[in-house]
């Protein structure tokens, strides 16, 4: 995520207000740590069912 934005820093500062700069990996690490993997599966499946034919 960190590298994703860095590289991407200019493109995503025209949406988000970035004025500390991008976040680092430490910041993001207790969100992802409170998604339920069973959950995300699912939402994630249900999501590309939407682009994909079975």
């Amino acid at each position: 995520m960190e590298t994703y934005g860095i590289s991407h820093q200019h493109w995503l500062s025209t949406f988000l207000a970035l004025p500390n700069g991008i976040p680092i990996a430490d910041t993001y690490r207790p969100v992802f740590e409170q998604i339920s993997p069973p959950a995300f599966e699912n939402s994630f499946e249900s999501w590309l069912t939407k682009f994909c034919d079975r």
